[in-house]
């Protein structure tokens, strides 16, 4: 048994659908802002200051509680950002400074504090800010087993 196909059904579904694209490329009304896409500041090609290893952290298949904790870093930074309390934001890293002493998280909110302060144009706090995390990454690098010197297992 051959099926015909309904070409008026599908016209009128390439009728409806160019109708919805038309609609979503129309510029907002005077006055208002478009939204942002859905969630395309987590999709920024640099991660917001991630460094190769936290992006695997946030996405790779070992998400855990590290990629939960920078996912909800970034939401809160986007929402404060979004309702204009800038000032929240170094807040918020200073705040996971003080909570954590997780390396990848510190790291990450070191990256993300320095970049809040720089912002404003004041490099001299996003260099301390940027010196410190250096600091304590030396340390953390200074503790390790010599390069040279066999591990014990």
């Amino acid at each position: 048994m051959k099926r015909t196909l309904a070409i008026p059904a599908l016209g009128g579904l390439a009728l409806a659908l160019g109708l919805v694209v038309a609609g979503a490329a129309e510029p907002p009304a005077p006055g208002m802002a478009s939204p942002p896409p859905a969630q395309s500041w987590m999709h920024h090609p640099d991660h917001g200051g991630m460094r190769p290893g936290m992006r695997h952290a946030m996405h790779g298949p070992m998400m855990g509680p590290r990629g939960a904790a920078i996912r909800d870093m970034l939401a809160l930074e986007h929402l404060y950002r979004a309702q204009g309390h800038v000032d929240a934001v170094a807040t918020l890293y200073r705040d996971v400074l003080a909570r954590s002493r997780d390396p990848l998280l510190r790291n990450f909110a070191y990256a993300r504090l320095a970049r809040a302060e720089l912002a404003p144009r004041n490099t001299g706090a996003a260099i301390l800010t940027l010196r410190q995390a250096l600091d304590e990454n030396l340390k953390a690098v200074a503790a390790l087993p010599a390069s040279g010197t066999p591990v014990r297992r």
